[in-house]
């Protein structure tokens, strides 16, 4: 239990730093850099075996964005890939969503969140900001399946950021709803389902959501 004690706080110390950097997309390239110095530290610790490890492993997005008001917009956008680099397999996940209305009783609520199975270490950051007529949450995960051992039960971390603001968001007259996505599956067995949906009502409503689904054997 010591190594997975040592890897946890490794992998801990990683979310933390990953959370000062907002989980920018630089921070996240430098975290695949920092996750493969330690599967390939493992290895050497482990007497890495191709066979150790080669359970599935499965990731799932989803979020939406809802707008009720006269002028509404809702917005959504999903980055995922899940990648077998041999000696770890990692998932990587990123979902936006954003929402706001003008009129009469504007309304506007945005949500994130994702799962994740067969990992070992999975590390997830939310951040959620209110304003007066709008409202936007960034959900990011990073799963780790390092190939030299399996857990039982994966190591989570979550790392939360909920602020608020006094602004208003300017919206354009009219109704708009908008979903964008890009995924990608690297491995010689897997699977990629995603769903998109986004809806605009006259004077009334706008909706965005996307779910998605990668994985690999």
């Amino acid at each position: 239990m010591w190594l997975y004690g040592l890897i946890s706080r490794k992998v801990k110390a990683l979310g933390n730093w990953l959370a000062d950097q907002s989980w920018s997309d630089a921070a996240v390239d430098q975290a695949f850099v920092k996750v493969d110095a330690i599967a390939s530290w493992l290895d050497r610790i482990t007497r890495y075996r191709p066979d150790r490890d080669d359970s599935p492993l499965s990731m799932s997005l989803d979020g939406s964005g809802e707008a009720i008001g006269r002028d509404t917009i809702a917005t959504a956008d999903l980055n995922a890939n899940v990648t077998d680099h041999g000696s770890v397999s990692i998932g990587t996940g990123r979902a936006s969503f954003f929402a706001a209305a003008e009129g009469e009783r504007p309304y506007a609520t945005t949500d994130a969140y994702s799962n994740v199975d067969g990992a070992d270490f999975v590390l997830t950051f939310d951040r959620t900001v209110t304003g007066q007529n709008w409202e936007s949450t960034q959900h990011s995960v990073i799963a780790l399946d390092f190939a030299a051992f399996e857990l039982r039960n994966p190591y989570a971390f979550t790392f939360e950021r909920d602020l608020t603001s006094d602004t208003v968001f300017d919206v354009s007259e009219g109704n708009v709803a908008t979903a964008d996505f890009e995924a990608e599956v690297e491995a010689e067995d897997s699977v990629l389902d995603i769903y998109a949906d986004a809806l605009a009502i006259e004077d009334a409503f706008s909706g965005s959501s996307i779910e998605a689904t990668l994985a690999i054997g």
